[in-house]
């Protein structure tokens, strides 16, 4: 699973516990299976499961990380449907960010960047700013994990 470089060292030490992917019309199975979108391969395919490891990436066509001769390895404990918008303070910092205004300026710089110029310093007035644009960019799964042991 691909993390920024900026949050591989908060995984690390446990203060990322969360990820947020774009919601691309996968469909989530009752025992926790995402499975991907039809239009993205012809045949339906696991993307993430519930109770399965998937290694931690710097990025695309890299290898996973080592930590101390080990592969650094996360396990899915929990995947659900979430609207960023409505990301809670809790959820922000498992994220890795001190509250949901620092987590949406991150996830709009790669979904939605023309959108960060108008946020305030408020996170309920940017909170009733991002209610009333496109939802498309705010649609999300988000993905409980803990290192695998």
């Amino acid at each position: 699973m691909l993390f920024q470089h900026t949050l591989i060292e908060k995984l690390i030490t446990g203060q990322k516990t969360q990820t947020r992917r774009l919601y691309r019309s996968e469909t989530l199975t009752a025992d926790g299976v995402l499975m991907t979108a039809p239009n993205d391969h012809p045949t339906p395919r696991r993307k993430y499961a519930v109770g399965h490891d998937y290694a931690v990436c710097p990025a695309r066509g890299k290898p996973g990380l080592i930590i101390d001769g080990k592969p650094l390895r996360i396990l899915i404990t929990d995947i659900r449907f979430d609207w960023v918008v409505n990301i809670s303070d809790q959820d922000a910092r498992a994220e890795g960010f001190e509250n949901p205004l620092e987590f949406w300026r991150v996830w709009c710089g790669i979904y939605c960047k023309s959108e960060i110029a108008y946020f305030s310093e408020n996170i309920e007035t940017t909170r009733a700013y991002l209610k009333c644009i496109d939802p498309e960019p705010f649609k999300a799964w988000a993905i409980t994990f803990q290192i695998a042991k």
